[in-house]
């Protein structure tokens, strides 16, 4: 049987990754490009004219308009950190291969998030929030998802009696696949996670690479320009965050 084109899409091997970012001067090249796609601009008083001089290890970019001076990191999440370039770019390539989470059958795009319980009040804001006026919804006959109804949308309730049978249920076996492919990839990559902390963020991570695994070489530099383009974030703030929505 021929291999199918969708099924195995194209990604950045290991050797490519290194050749494109393996030195500090090609990841910053590349964390440049990323972070000002149109030419550098002054963070103070967005000019576009500079200078670059070194201190120390620390390369700096300075207007001659306002004669700020910043670098790469500032500004960005990466601006405390003291790891080389490399090590980051080394991390975000691992974080965007994951090969174990991708399912190539009938599902476009995935949301994967926990929710407190599955109550009333709890249920119409994830409707409301997540599905569109009329979309069908399957779901495993839960008396709370009577609300699926009540909101308007057409709803089949699947026989999920448990067993291996369950999983082949139709209108179920995609789903059922997607959940079993993100439960290996977090088993397989951290093997124990604080469900009860963070299990919004490792879920994320996995929907994240599933809707984009059709443009597996592209993840990585839009990755990595989002990391440049977010303002610094401290770790305790990160660790702050909710595990849920609201």
């Amino acid at each position: 049987m021929g291999i199918n084109i969708v099924q195995f899409p194209p990604g950045l091997s290991l050797t490519e990754c290194v050749d494109r970012y393996g030195t500090e001067a090609k990841c910053d090249r590349a964390l440049h490009r990323w972070r000002w796609p149109k030419g550098f601009r002054c963070p103070q008083c967005d000019g576009r004219a500079r200078s670059r001089f070194r201190r120390g290890e620390q390369v700096y970019d300075q207007c001659r308009a306002c004669r700020h001076q910043t670098t790469l990191r500032a500004g960005t999440l990466l601006q405390s950190s003291k790891l080389p370039l490399r090590l980051w770019m080394q991390a975000i390539y691992l974080l965007t291969s994951s090969k174990t989470d991708h399912n190539h059958e009938h599902p476009v795009f995935a949301v994967i998030e926990p929710v407190k319980a599955f109550d009333n009040a709890l249920l119409k804001d994830w409707i409301e929030r997540r599905l569109e006026p009329g979309c069908e919804v399957y779901s495993d006959g839960l008396a709370c998802f009577r609300r699926l109804e009540e909101a308007g949308h057409a709803h089949t309730s699947l026989d999920t009696g448990g067993g291996r049978a369950t999983t082949e249920v139709q209108g179920a076996r995609w789903l059922n696949m997607v959940l079993a492919n993100v439960k290996r990839a977090i088993s397989g990559t951290y093997h124990a996670m604080r469900q009860a902390k963070y299990a919004r963020r490792y879920l994320a991570e996995a929907a994240y690479r599933f809707n984009r695994r059709f443009r597996l070489k592209q993840m990585l530099p839009r990755l990595a320009t989002a990391l440049m383009r977010c303002q610094p974030c401290p770790e305790r703030v990160l660790r702050m965050a909710s595990n849920f929505h609201g």
